[in-house]
């Protein structure tokens, strides 16, 4: 809505429709606040959806930009039941994207389940057999090898001219990364295996 050519007040349009405004139409100042409140909810979805669109986001985290935002508990609710109904917020997608991004970056599951509990997702989509069906074939091969070779880049060397030592690091960099012990000793036996192929057959040549 416009005074003199300027912005003066913004709704969304079916409001403004509702209310039967016309241009050159006097506001009053309880309209005007009327106005406002019964725009809280587009406010709202607009925020979020802008929000969503810049990234995928967990249910907690709209929740706190909303709530800080200003809106007040009822808006938040309906807000954030309507996402979920339309598909834009879903936790356990979002459990399954963010442990599949991290586990690329060398993450082991006990981390990943700890940061996702910090972001308010609930343990019921992450722990026991909900990880297996978050995540089908997590523990496959593919990610073992993906793992190892992230730990022979950074610790080939080492490991070459250091052995003992540079196992002492690398156990703290997958303890570090929310990987449990057994874990850590397959990977380390891997990598050790591997460097010394390497040298093997760096030696025939």
């Amino acid at each position: 809505m416009y005074v003199d050519g300027r912005l003066a007040l913004e709704v969304a349009a079916v409001l403004v429709t509702e209310a039967g405004l016309r241009p050159g139409e006097f506001l009053t100042a309880e309209l005007q606040a009327a106005l406002l409140e019964d725009d809280q909810p587009y406010r709202a979805r607009a925020m979020a959806l802008s929000m969503l669109g810049r990234r995928a986001r967990c249910r907690l985290e709209v929740e706190l930009k909303l709530r800080r935002s200003g809106f007040v508990d009822h808006v938040t609710e309906q807000t954030l039941s309507w996402l979920e109904t339309q598909g834009y917020i879903d936790d356990r997608r979002f459990a399954a994207s963010y442990a599949a991004e991290k586990i690329k970056s060398g993450w082991g599951r006990r981390r990943i389940v700890a940061e996702l509990g910090r972001k308010g997702i609930p343990r019921t989509l992450v722990e026991g057999d909900a990880w297996d069906e978050l995540l089908p074939g997590v523990d496959t091969p593919v990610e073992t090898e993906a793992l190892v070779g992230l730990v022979e880049r950074r610790f080939g060397r080492q490991l070459k001219d250091d052995p003992d030592g540079a196992r002492r690091r690398i156990a703290g960099f997958l303890s570090r990364r929310g990987h449990e012990w057994d874990e850590i000793s397959r990977i380390v036996r891997l990598v050790v295996d591997g460097v010394g192929r390497e040298q093997d057959h760096a030696e025939d040549w």
